[in-house]
C-alpha cells in the first residue's frame, strides 16, 4: 500500500513540476496540438505537393481568427481524412460570380477576381460554378452579397476547382480544425 502511495506522490510531483516549470519541454503535439499530416492529391500544387508532410496546429484557431489566404485543414463527417485548402473568403466579404466571354465564371471577392498562388484567376465552368452561385444568389438577396458569419470559401490552388467549395459549398467554422504552419 505504501508503494502505491509513493508512485501516486511521484506522479503528482512530476505533474506539478511540468505544469509550473516544464511546459516548454513537452512535445509540440501536447503543448500546441501540432501534428504531422501527409498531403494527398495535387489540388494545392505548387504550394503543397502530393505526399508532402506538413505540420498542422490544431489549436491555432482557438486563439486566432481565421484569415483570408490561410492554409487550413477541413474535416467532414462523410470523409475519413481532413482536406487541406486555402481560405479565399471570410464572413463579411462580398461574393459574386462574373461570367466571362468564354462562358466561364470568375469568383469575385470584395470587387476583385481572386487569384491562386500563381496569380491566375479562378475560372470555373458553368457546372463547377453552380454550387458557389447558389450561395452568391442567396447572399445577394439576404445579405447584400456578403458572406454571413461562420461561413468560409475554401479552394484548392487549381483555378478550375477541386474538391473544395466548388463541390460542397461554403464551409462552416466548426469544420475548420487546423492551420498549416509548415513542413
Amino acid at each position: 500500500m505504501q508503494k502505491i502511495l509513493y508512485v501516486i506522490l511521484f506522479f503528482a510531483v512530476v505533474f506539478i513540476l511540468i505544469y509550473v516549470f516544464g511546459q516548454d519541454y513537452l512535445p509540440l503535439q501536447i503543448r500546441y496540438g501540432i501534428e504531422q499530416q501527409t498531403v494527398r492529391g495535387e489540388s494545392m500544387e505548387p504550394v503543397l505537393k502530393d505526399r508532402q508532410t506538413i505540420s498542422i496546429d490544431n489549436k491555432y484557431y482557438q486563439t486566432h481568427e481565421i484569415k483570408r489566404n490561410d492554409i487550413v485543414t477541413v474535416v467532414f463527417s462523410w470523409r475519413e481524412e481532413p482536406i487541406v485548402k486555402f481560405i479565399r473568403a471570410v464572413p463579411g466579404d462580398t461574393i459574386i460570380l462574373e461570367e466571362q466571354e468564354d462562358g466561364n465564371f470568375y469568383i469575385i471577392i470584395n470587387g476583385k477576381s481572386i487569384l491562386n498562388s500563381e496569380e491566375e484567376p479562378y475560372s470555373l465552368t458553368f457546372a463547377k460554378s453552380r454550387m458557389i452561385n447558389l450561395y452568391a444568389q442567396e447572399y445577394k438577396e439576404k445579405y447584400n452579397s456578403k458572406i454571413p458569419d461562420n461561413l468560409y470559401l475554401v479552394l484548392g490552388n487549381q483555378t478550375s476547382g477541386t474538391q473544395d467549395s466548388t463541390q460542397f459549398g461554403l464551409v462552416e467554422r466548426e469544420n475548420i480544425v487546423g492551420k498549416v504552419i509548415g513542413e
